[in-house]
C-alpha cells in the first residue's frame, strides 16, 4: 500500500507500476491520492507501507528520504501579462521574480498540502513576499485549481511536477526566482517500522527507474549520499 501526492501517482508511478507488476505478477498494489498532511498520518497509522510526497511537518517519527526537487514556478493562462513582464534584475530571462505576483490573484492550494505547507513556512521564515494575503481563492485538489486559472480567476504557484499533469496541459509554466526555490519529494516511512519484502522491492523500483525517466524541465532526481552530491538534471 502507498499513498502519494496526486503529480506523484500521475507522473511517475503508472511506469513504476507496471514494471513492477511484470516482475511480480502475482503482488497486487494498492495506490492511494491524498495531500502531504494525511500522507504522513497514513504512514504514521500504517494504513499504507509508505508515502511519497514533501516533507509537510518534518515529523519526529517519520524518515523523509528525498527523491527528487522540483522548482516552484508560477501557471498562467498563455499569453499572460506576467510573460511580457518578466524580464528581470536575475540572470534568467526565462524566469519569472516573486514580486511580480503582488498585483495578481492568486489561487492556492488549501493548507493541507505540502506545497502550501512550504510556502506559508517560507513566508513567515521572510525568504519570500507575504503574497498570500491577496489569495483570492483557495482550493484543495489540483485538477479544480488548473479549471479555476483556465476560467480566468487567478494564476497559481505551483512545482513543476504538478504543473506538468494532464490537468494542466491548456496553462503555462514559467519558474520563479528571485529567490529560485524548488521543493524535496521525499520516500516517507516510519521510524522502527520494518517493511516487508514486496513493499521494499517496490520502493527499489521507484528508486531504479527515476533514475532512467524522462522527467518534466526544472524537475531533478535527487543522487543519494555516496554518489555526489550533485543531482541528475532533467531536461533543463
Amino acid at each position: 500500500n502507498i499513498a502519494a501526492a496526486p503529480s506523484i501517482l500521475t507522473r511517475l508511478m503508472p511506469s513504476v507500476v507496471g514494471r513492477y507488476r511484470q516482475l511480480y505478477p502475482n503482488i497486487g498494489v494498492s495506490l492511494r491520492d491524498d495531500s502531504a498532511g494525511a500522507i504522513e498520518q497514513r504512514v504514521l497509522a500504517n494504513e499504507v507501507d509508505f508515502g511519497i510526497a514533501g516533507n509537510h511537518s518534518d515529523h519526529p517519527d517519520l524518515n523523509y528520504r528525498p527523491l527528487l526537487t522540483d522548482r516552484y514556478g508560477v501557471v498562467t493562462l498563455p499569453g499572460h501579462q506576467l510573460h511580457s513582464e518578466k524580464q528581470s534584475t536575475g540572470a534568467d530571462r526565462s524566469a519569472v521574480d516573486w514580486q511580480l505576483l503582488d498585483q495578481s490573484q492568486l489561487i492556492y492550494l488549501s493548507v493541507d498540502t505540502g506545497i502550501r505547507a512550504q510556502l506559508s513556512k517560507l513566508q513567515a521564515q521572510g525568504v519570500l513576499p507575504r503574497i498570500e494575503a491577496q489569495a483570492a481563492v483557495e482550493v484543495s485538489n489540483p485538477a479544480a485549481l488548473a479549471v479555476l486559472i483556465e476560467q480566468g480567476l487567478g494564476i497559481s504557484v505551483l512545482p513543476a511536477l504538478a504543473a506538468s499533469t494532464p490537468s494542466f496541459a491548456r496553462l503555462s509554466f514559467t519558474p520563479l526566482q528571485q529567490p529560485a526555490l524548488s521543493r524535496q519529494i521525499c520516500i516517507v516511512t516510519r521510524k522502527g517500522r520494518s517493511l516487508g519484502p514486496a513493499a521494499q522491492s517496490l520502493m527499489a523500483l521507484l528508486v531504479e527507474l527515476l533514475a532512467e525517466m524522462s522527467l518534466p524541465p526544472f524537475v531533478s532526481v535527487v543522487v543519494p549520499e555516496g554518489q555526489g552530491e550533485r543531482a541528475l538534471q532533467a531536461n533543463s
